[in-house]
């Protein structure tokens, strides 16, 4: 799969174009865990969208971060 591809995925799927190359980013890790992408081809997609200026979120921007760490209880 290539980016153009990806891209006719993305809209078929959320029915919008992507914005930024975090959406598409996003986009094939959910693919990735969901076992619809190989690692080779996740592999691919991640270094093209990082050429393409994404970037990995660290934490999740929608979690206040006081949330975004599991916590464990002993």
């Amino acid at each position: 799969m290539n980016i153009e591809v990806l891209i006719l995925h993305y809209i078929q799927e959320k029915r919008q174009k992507p914005n930024h190359a975090n959406e598409l980013l996003d986009y094939i890790q959910n693919e990735y865990v969901n076992g619809k992408l190989s690692i080779f081809q996740y592999r691919s997609l991640c270094q093209d969208l990082y050429l393409r200026g994404a970037k990995k979120r660290l934490l999740d921007e929608t979690t206040p971060s006081s949330q975004a760490y599991l916590s464990y209880s002993e």
